[in-house]
């Protein structure tokens, strides 16, 4: 009896589900084969293609690049549909172009920061104030220097029974005052040397009976008295003779002559003046130089400044004050920061312990000061500024609502600002808003700050994969979760958990660096340099979790509004990646060239089965084209197997002509749009067995 000859079996696979980009050695395996029990496939490599037809797999939308928009030197902002950039020299907001700041052209990298209505110039340490429309420093700094002060306004008394000469106090002076109910500094008469209390001062202006007519008088009482006179209802004068030294201000003038005070009976010739001693008074340093000078301007009530520079000088302004104790104001005031409860052109006013009012002629310098922060490591969250030191490993945020404000710590309010040494090693490489708390990144570490205000501000740090160095730019929070690029591949970080790699099968073995991305929708654009220094786009789909290579685009900025993606190209051009929709006033793409190159399309069975033939499904637009080749061995030639061109749309089957093998990988490469429907792969094959016994 002859053997039976077994019979060729014919197996038919459609492929209808296209899952993206997978560069592994197992892209090659189950993908395919009949066994399957969920056909599909993914590809090795690509360009411009996308998942918005999942499963179908299609080209890509164009893109639209806006006109006039060129030469761009900073990140890209839109606020209230406008765009916010710089060129050299230049801000321009929406079709407006500002320059009248001090543009820095030594600057690698200029970065704009919205905050509010405002936009913050780093590294010009400008902000811009969208609504007037004018600039504002970020930082005061300012010198005064040494006056010459030839008269101080010090009317004396002693046991010696003489005044010594008025001087004036008035050039450049650091004096205790009381502000009033305008928030004012009260006018200062006379700064009195006395060595015991205000009370004496009513015994001695206002002498008792037996000295009740003005010629009875000692002539140093009579001098005296004239210099008290003057004194206005309101206005202040100081005890210094007093340790420390009283402020006390005229609460008002009683006419007559007659007066009792503690029980005991006086006798004026002039208006009787009542004060009240001031608790804490404020201290007023000024200078009235008869100059147009402002010597504060930039300054405003409720800034935090650093004073410094001081040295004693009050001994130089003559031989009697020499010898004077004018007490601790040098090591109260130098060196420390302070609130300001007043400002005008030569005078700001802080609240400060110093012994008594001085007549300062030296230098000065008054600074408000935003910490020397990392470069692109800035953002807002809760009305405030938050930045990053690398050098001095701390982390800042400035004043609630003051973005110029980064030392104000004095108030021990909800509004302070807050600063914090972090402990980790290495350079900051990132920073992100998560839900209510502020990320840190580093490349091993990511640091969260939870809290609301600083008293409760608290740093917690996490050993795990964070920002590649380089890669700042990369973080991006779409739909409560934060991606960003990491030394090894792409990562996502949940709130509560730990970062988990995404990018295993689209980077395959290659390591990517200098990432930039943004966020359309619910996608993940990243522009990377890969290892020979090329750059690639590659787009995550965070709800299928697919990844897709579309071209070699070198973003340089992303922003994101209204949920399109925007970025500034290699070449300073803003482009858009939805054609339709947008804010640009510019010119769509006319074509563009796509690939896909398939993996090994045998599966990974036993059978003896070899491709007897590959139709592809397709929709076609109007003038695509597009080649077939065939590859028929591992690291073989690519072979042309078909030439596609449509004039019109269609809706077509193509067949593809294979040659028997035991491999075969297709890469189909065109242009103009188009959507591939499906893949049927007909099989043919013998049983497993060789022989029958």
């Amino acid at each position: 009896m002859f053997p039976e000859i077994n019979r060729l079996r014919k197996v038919s696979t459609r492929i209808s589900l296209f899952r993206g980009l997978n560069r592994t050695v197992n892209t090659g395996f189950s993908r395919v084969s009949s066994n399957d029990s969920t056909v599909y496939t993914e590809f090795c490599d690509m360009q411009n293609l996308c998942s918005d037809d999942f499963p179908r797999l299609r080209t890509r939308k164009k893109r639209c690049t806006a006109n006039g928009m060129t030469g761009i030197v900073s990140n890209l902002l839109i606020a209230d549909n406008r765009f916010i950039y710089m060129t050299d020299g230049a801000l321009h907001v929406g079709s407006e172009r500002y320059e009248d700041f001090a543009y820095d052209g030594t600057a690698a990298t200029h970065e704009l920061v919205l905050y509010g209505n405002r936009v913050v110039l780093m590294p010009e340490r400008l902000v811009f104030d969208l609504g007037t429309q004018t600039f504002a420093p970020m930082d005061f700094s300012g010198t005064t220097q040494s006056v010459s002060t030839t008269e101080l306004n010090v009317a004396t008394y002693n046991t010696g029974n003489h005044v010594r000469p008025t001087r004036n106090f008035r050039d450049f002076s650091i004096e205790k005052v009381e502000l009033d109910d305008n928030g004012k500094p009260r006018p200062v008469n006379y700064i009195y040397e006395k060595a015991s209390g205000l009370e004496d001062y009513f015994k001695q202006t206002n002498p008792p009976n037996e000295y009740a007519v003005e010629d009875a008088v000692e002539p140093w009482q009579d001098t005296y008295f004239t210099k008290w006179l003057t004194i206005k209802s309101g206005e202040t004068v100081e005890a210094q003779g007093e340790n420390p030294s009283g402020v006390y201000r005229c609460t008002d003038i009683l006419e007559g002559k007659t007066h009792s005070i503690d029980g005991e009976e006086y006798h004026t010739y002039g208006d009787l003046r009542r004060f009240v001693k001031i608790d804490n008074p404020y201290v007023k340093i000024s200078r009235n130089d008869d100059t147009d000078a402002d010597l504060f301007a930039g300054l405003k009530k409720g800034d935090y400044v650093k004073l410094s520079g001081m040295v004693h000088s009050v001994a130089a302004l003559s031989p009697w004050s020499s010898n004077y104790d004018w007490g601790n104001y040098l090591e109260v005031l130098n060196g420390g920061f302070f609130k300001l409860y007043y400002v005008d052109r030569q005078c700001i006013v802080i609240k400060a312990s110093i012994d008594r009012s001085v007549p300062y002629t030296g230098p000065l310098t008054v600074e408000r000061v935003m910490p020397q922060a990392d470069s692109g490591l800035m953002l807002e969250a809760e009305n405030r500024l938050w930045t990053c030191s690398s050098q001095n490993h701390e982390i800042y945020c400035c004043k609630q609502g003051d973005c110029t404000n980064w030392q104000a710590y004095g108030d021990g309010i909800s509004t302070d600002s807050y600063a914090a040494t972090v402990g980790s090693e290495g350079g900051f490489t990132g920073i992100a808003r998560q839900n209510d708390s502020v990320i840190f990144f580093k490349e091993n570490w990511i640091i969260k700050l939870f809290g609301n205000k600083p008293s409760n501000f608290a740093l917690a740090s996490y050993n795990v994969p964070g920002v590649a160095r380089g890669s700042e730019k990369s973080v991006v929070w779409i739909n409560g979760v934060l991606y960003y690029l990491g030394y090894n591949g792409v990562y996502r970080f949940i709130p509560g958990g730990q970062p988990v790699q995404v990018s295993e099968a689209a980077f395959g073995t290659a390591h990517y660096r200098n990432g930039v991305a943004g966020r359309h929708g619910d996608k993940y654009y990243l522009s990377a340099q890969n290892q020979t220094g090329g750059w690639e786009l590659f787009v995550l789909d965070t709800v299928r979790g697919m990844w897709h290579k579309e071209d070699g685009t070198h973003m340089k900025s992303c922003v994101t509004y209204n949920n399109l993606l925007y970025y500034i190209d290699a070449e300073g051009a803003v482009k858009c990646v939805e054609p339709e929709n947008n804010l640009l006033d510019g010119e769509t793409e006319s074509r563009f060239e796509w690939f896909f190159e398939t993996p090994d399309l045998y599966g990974d069975d036993f059978g003896k089965k070899y491709i007897s033939k590959i139709q592809i499904q397709l929709k076609a637009a109007e003038d695509m084209q597009a080649e077939v080749y065939a590859q028929f061995r591992h690291g073989g030639a690519w072979v042309l197997v078909r030439r596609m061109h449509f004039e019109e749309r269609r809706h077509v089957t193509a067949p593809v002509p294979v040659r028997r093998s035991d491999y075969l990988r297709l890469r189909v490469e065109g242009s103009g749009e188009m959507e591939i429907g499906g893949l049927q792969i007909d099989f043919a094959g013998g049983s497993d067995k060789v022989w029958q016994f």
